[in-house]
């Protein structure tokens, strides 16, 4: 195999010729020729003797096989061969293969797979070496400035992003101090501190307004109220004169129920001093008597010979009140006059808007009911006066006994005939003891024992507060407190 490398001139150099060595037209030329990319490839035919086995020793055929980027890193680059050329830009270097080839044209086939050239078969000259060591420090250098660039690149991606990053710290910044001069300028906190100024002294104006409107409403609300009082009045008025039978209900005043009320306590004292003068020994209670009542005043009567009459008195009072004032028993008004009692009680304690109306009919059926009361009301009283005689009579003189049954009845018929009154009037009236607070001027004391300097306390309370609700016309029910007739009797203890 021989090289053979011409140089013929520019204008008289052909595209295609023969090695003047050669007689063949067998003898190919081949001309390196530029690849797609910037490296350049040589496009080499080789031209070989094969022997083929199948044919006869004497016919030889020709195999003709391309190489594809032959010696791919010998070819040179075009700045190499200008300069190995003398500069000239068209000179193409050109390499011509001799090969022996078979006299006979007919017999040459093609070999199925093409056949690779050994390297003893291609030849590199020193030029092409050092061509290709020049090339490759240049793809280092390349390799090299390409990664340089690429950490560049990177460096400079990171350098934005923190630029983005400061430009948009900056923007806030700016923003913020912006809103801090405004707030500082004197000029918008005067002018804030104006509006505020002008703001306060609308809700200034608008709080005169709502107070002036107040007072107007709340005078229109007191003429209504004293309106409708009079309309109240009319109608009550024409009530009365389109049913007589309602208009005659029982008035008691505020002196006579005191009167009643003190005349019962003194027929109670009167009793007490008079008949309960004995104190017992040895002595037992007769059947129908309360022993868990005797057995204490008992003891009271051990612990303080003086005190014994005012807790023989608040027995008594205990009876009454129990019995008699809130409907322990059936003492008046036939079989419904005891429901009717408790019923006056209860609504006695409700604020109820039309009480008027309502204490209206309370005293027109009282008045009925009152003309109801049986043999069962006078047997119940009868029951009550001998109930206190069977408890009281071992604390009796012997010489009152006899009487003192009848006298306990008359004192209970007069505490019947005061509840009667009450119900019958247009008013509520109320007992009750002392489980409120209270002021001393609000009791009537009447014993006193101890150290006047010391404070005093309740020690024995005889008779409970009676009070009121209403008057006897059925009016002024709307008062959150009712009004005391009579104090609560007691008696006080100093220390």
């Amino acid at each position: 195999m021989q090289f053979a490398r011409d140089r013929p001139s520019r204008k008289a150099a052909p595209k295609n010729f023969k090695n003047p060595e050669s007689d063949s037209d067998d003898d190919f030329i081949v001309t390196p020729q530029r690849s797609v990319s910037t490296t350049r490839a040589t496009s080499v035919q080789v031209k070989t003797r094969v022997q083929d086995s199948s044919l006869d020793s004497s016919n030889k055929s020709t195999l003709t096989s391309p190489l594809a980027n032959l010696n791919k890193s010998a070819s040179l680059s075009k700045r190499a061969s200008d300069d190995d050329e003398g500069g000239s830009p068209t000179k193409k270097p050109k390499v011509v293969l001799k090969l022996n080839k078979s006299t006979n044209a007919s017999s040459v086939r093609s070999p199925a797979h093409p056949v690779t050239p050994t390297p003893s078969q291609i030849e590199v000259s020193p030029q092409q070496a050092m061509n290709e060591a020049s090339d490759m420090q240049s793809l280092q250098s390349l390799h090299k400035g390409l990664i340089s660039f690429q950490n560049s690149v990177k460096a400079t991606l990171r350098v934005t992003e923190v630029g983005i990053e400061l430009n948009e710290a900056k923007k806030t910044i700016a923003l913020l101090e912006k809103r801090l001069h405004e707030a500082q300028s004197p000029n918008d906190t005067q002018a804030k501190l104006k509006q505020c100024e002008e703001k306060l002294a609308n809700s200034l104006k608008k709080e005169e307004r709502m107070r002036d409107d107040n007072v107007e409403l709340t005078k229109k609300l007191k003429d209504s109220k004293a309106y409708t009082w009079e309309l109240r009045t009319e109608i009550g008025k024409m009530m009365d004169e389109q049913d007589p039978n309602l208009n005659d209900a029982f008035k008691i005043t505020d002196d006579e129920a005191d009167h009643e009320w003190r005349g019962i306590a003194f027929d109670i004292r009167n009793f007490v001093f008079t008949v309960l003068t004995v104190q017992p020994y040895r002595l037992t209670a007769p059947p129908g008597a309360s022993h868990k009542d005797v057995e204490a005043l008992k003891q009271h009567q051990k612990k303080n010979k003086d005190l014994a009459p005012y807790h023989f008195q608040r027995y008594i009072w205990e009876c009454l009140v129990a019995q008699v004032f809130q409907a322990g028993a059936s003492t008046w008004g036939g079989p419904a006059g005891q429901p009717f009692h408790r019923f006056c009680l209860d609504i006695s304690k409700v604020n109820f808007d039309d009480m008027e109306e309502l204490s209206r009919v309370k005293a027109h059926t009282a008045e009925l009911l009152s003309k109801s009361s049986d043999v069962d009301n006078a047997n119940k009283i009868k029951e009550i006066a001998k109930s206190m005689k069977q408890t009281l009579t071992i604390f009796m003189d012997s010489n009152q006994v006899k009487d003192a049954g009848h006298r306990l009845w008359r004192i209970v018929c007069r505490a019947v005939e005061l509840n009667t009154k009450f119900l019958k009037s247009r008013a509520f009236f109320l007992t009750d003891w002392l489980n409120y607070e209270f002021e001393w001027e609000d009791l009537d004391v009447q014993y006193k024992r101890g150290d006047p300097e010391r404070d005093p306390e309740v020690e024995i309370e005889i008779s409970p507060r009676l009070s009121k609700i209403g008057n006897a016309d059925g009016r002024y029910f709307d008062s959150d407190k009712a009004m005391v007739i009579c104090k609560p009797v007691v008696t006080t203890l100093y220390g």
